[in-house]
């Protein structure tokens, strides 16, 4: 019975500690709550989302027309023929006039 008894003590006084430190964490929670939520956070303006979609679109415009630039510079470079190329066209050109001398 002495062990019943002292079971029973023990598993009230472990329920009051657990609702002790429940008001404890619940109390500490509002505050922190408070604090989230304040007057500070209050008076804090939420961020302007139309400005940044506006300066995204013109970043996004600006970015395509440089990648045509570079595009339009890239055609530009490849129009214009290596070394290696016009050694192969000069060589070509020697081969056909050859034929067409030799053949006459």
């Amino acid at each position: 019975m002495l062990k019943n008894e002292s079971l029973k003590k023990r598993e009230i006084d472990f329920k009051q500690a657990c609702k002790a430190e429940m008001a404890e964490l619940t109390e500490r929670n509002k505050i922190l709550l408070d604090q989230l939520n304040g007057p500070e956070r209050l008076s804090q303006e939420p961020p302007d989302l139309k400005g940044y979609q506006v300066k995204l679109d013109q970043l996004r415009q600006d970015l395509a027309a440089k990648s045509r630039q570079v595009g339009k510079l890239e055609r530009l470079l490849d129009d214009v023929p290596s070394r290696y190329e016009l050694d192969q066209y000069q060589r070509r050109f020697f081969e056909l006039v050859n034929i067409k001398l030799i053949d006459f």
